[in-house]
């Protein structure tokens, strides 16, 4: 199943990229979009196979259908609350990739997402707290590695909004939810699987950026 949704993540990005790489620009910069992600498919084999394999976190299991429901409803809370924090301090007017590229170039980036801001480094502290003796797969100790992770996304945001001088209000609104969404994420990723973790972003970018993404465009400017 990782080899297949890996190959379909790298299918999308090649062809995303032939038609139109400035979709990626934001992200990747200069980068080629498909070296970029091909390096995070590569890591993300590595690290989703030794997450399971060393007993960490279960990949897909009988519970991901428990977890898929769980995803969607958390996914359906925070895009609501989001769509909210759009009306109040609205959000800039390119934030959105247009449709019908959305369709695909939100899963490709929900899987780069994953992979970086999730399974790699949780990978890391993980296998670095076994090898100091404190964690060990299955330990109550395993949540200080999944609430350290958390607040990584968070931290790459709220340099973003510094970057590009986004008003101090709207920031920490930001700060804040992705914080909140990722904390939500990690926690499906200890009761369920890697697969309900990611289902409740792609339901997530489903309801923000590509449903509410289009709609905006119309009704704020």
């Amino acid at each position: 199943m990782i080899a297949t949704s890996t190959g379909a993540v790298l299918v999308a990005t090649f062809v995303l990229a032939g038609l139109d790489a400035s979709l990626f620009e934001p992200y990747f910069g200069a980068l080629d979009p498909r070296l970029a992600v091909a390096v995070v498919a590569a890591v993300g084999l590595v690290c989703l196979t030794l997450l399971r394999t060393r007993g960490w976190f279960e990949i897909f299991s009988e519970r991901t259908r428990s977890g898929a429901s769980w995803a969607a409803k958390l996914a359906l809370t925070f895009g609501v609350l989001v769509i909210l924090g759009d009306l109040l301090f609205r959000f800039p007017e390119d934030i959105n990739a247009p449709l019908p590229a959305a369709l695909a170039f939100y899963p490709v980036m929900g899987f780069v997402v994953e992979i970086v801001f999730h399974a790699a480094p949780l990978l890391v502290l993980l296998e670095l707290g076994r090898r100091l003796g404190r964690i060990e797969p299955g330990g109550s100790r395993t949540w200080l590695c999944l609430v350290a992770v958390a607040f990584i996304e968070p931290a790459f945001q709220l340099l973003a909004d510094v970057e590009t001088g986004s008003p101090s209000a709207r920031s920490a609104f930001v700060g804040v939810h992705v914080l909140a969404i990722n904390l939500a994420q990690l926690a499906l990723l200890q009761r369920f699987d890697f697969v309900s973790m990611v289902l409740m972003r792609l339901f997530y970018y489903a309801i923000w950026h590509v449903a509410w993404g289009h709609l905006r465009l119309g009704w704020l400017f």
